[in-house]
């Protein structure tokens, strides 16, 4: 096997589409805005920090519920015999690289784990997070060891005296806080527990998916995503009217305001500016051919403004009446005007409608 013959192997993605034509700088979408969910508005790619992220967060995972692991059992006796986990410094130039990236993820994993404490013997009072505050020293700050009179390297059972807990009285509303929360739990003879959750659900195993769901930057969701991605849609057609509910394609109006010298007036009317609005189809010539093919299809009153036709195709998809009438009436309309454009216009608006209402008809 040729060096690098496995490289050459990996599947290769074209995102020329992306490009403008011509033009070396720029792109039509920033590229941070591909790594969303396709429902998010985004093309479904994954942004490698935020996955190596999660990545390295199982190892985390694994500090606390994987003992038997051979790595576990390394980074504890080399690193954990003598500090807490929270307690080290991830800066520090003895510690391995990998440990030291998994140290920068701290903050990140608190949102997913928590220690529900029993005895208490093995929780560390300021540095474990077993109060729905987080690690104490966080929350409290550097002077909460001081203000208490609880040493830094404290466990839980030591502030415990059988009775009740050992803490002066509040001076601060954190402190507050923190003793009305005490005051409903107390020490017991069982051990301590580390959980993983999800949204708040406990979880016994390890979800990649999840957990960088988590931790990755989210948008909210767009209610076009299912109108355009759908499995019989075509690639092309996809991406192209994705760029345009984005309005990202470069129409006459958005070249003009990129200092480009050209008209800006529209190539089918002639007489207003080409936008992406105009084009669809507030455009006298655009429209004409809307009305006309929505007319075949029996369907009359057809909005013409950008935002109303995509509301309107909402509304369209979710009506099983009407998606049935629009089905029927694109079958007859097949017959009678033959293998044309009409076929194109079938493919790309019909069969979405197929999929979703469980029918079938031939082209």
């Amino acid at each position: 096997m040729e060096s690098g013959s496995n490289f050459n192997s990996l599947p290769y993605f074209d995102l020329s589409f992306l490009n403008f034509p011509g033009i070396s700088a720029g792109a039509k979408v920033a590229w941070r805005s591909l790594a969303y969910p396709k429902s998010e508005g985004g093309l479904g790619l994954r942004d490698i920090e935020s996955w190596n992220n999660a990545c390295a967060l199982k190892l985390f995972w694994m500090l606390f519920f994987r003992a038997g692991s051979i790595w576990v059992a390394w980074i504890r006796n080399m690193y954990l015999s003598t500090s807490p986990l929270w307690a080290l410094n991830e800066e520090n130039g003895s510690l391995s690289w990998m440990f030291r990236k998994v140290l920068k993820l701290r903050r990140k994993a608190l949102q997913f784990l928590s220690i529900k404490f029993g005895n208490g013997d093995s929780t560390f009072f300021w540095w474990d997070p077993w109060t729905p505050f987080g690690p104490l020293s966080l929350y409290l700050g550097e002077e909460g060891p001081s203000c208490l009179g609880i040493p830094i390297s404290a466990t839980v059972s030591d502030v415990w005296s059988g009775n009740g807990w050992l803490l002066p009285p509040a001076r601060s509303n954190r402190q507050v806080l923190l003793h009305a929360y005490l005051m409903g739990i107390s020490c017991n003879s069982s051990i301590d527990m580390p959980i993983w959750s999800v949204n708040g659900i406990p979880r016994k195993s390890f979800s990649l998916k999840d957990v960088w769901n988590g931790i990755r930057d989210c948008k909210s969701e767009v209610f076009w995503a299912p109108l355009l991605w759908h499995r019989a849609g075509l690639g092309r057609h996809q991406i192209t009217t994705w760029l345009f509910l984005l309005n990202r394609n470069p129409t006459l109006d958005r070249i003009s305001s990129w200092g480009y010298e050209t008209e800006g007036v529209c190539l089918l009317c002639g007489s207003a500016l080409e936008s992406r609005d105009h084009l669809f189809f507030e455009c006298s010539y655009s429209a004409s051919i809307w009305r006309k093919l929505m007319g075949h299809l029996s369907f009359s009153n057809i909005p013409i403004h950008w935002n109303q036709i995509l509301h309107w195709f909402q509304v369209v998809a979710s009506d099983e009446p009407t998606k049935l009438a629009l089905l029927r009436g694109g079958k007859e309309q097949c017959m009678k005007f033959g293998k044309s454009v009409i076929d194109a216009c079938m493919m790309g608006l019909l069969f979405p409608l197929k999929w979703s209402s469980g029918l079938s008809f031939e082209m």
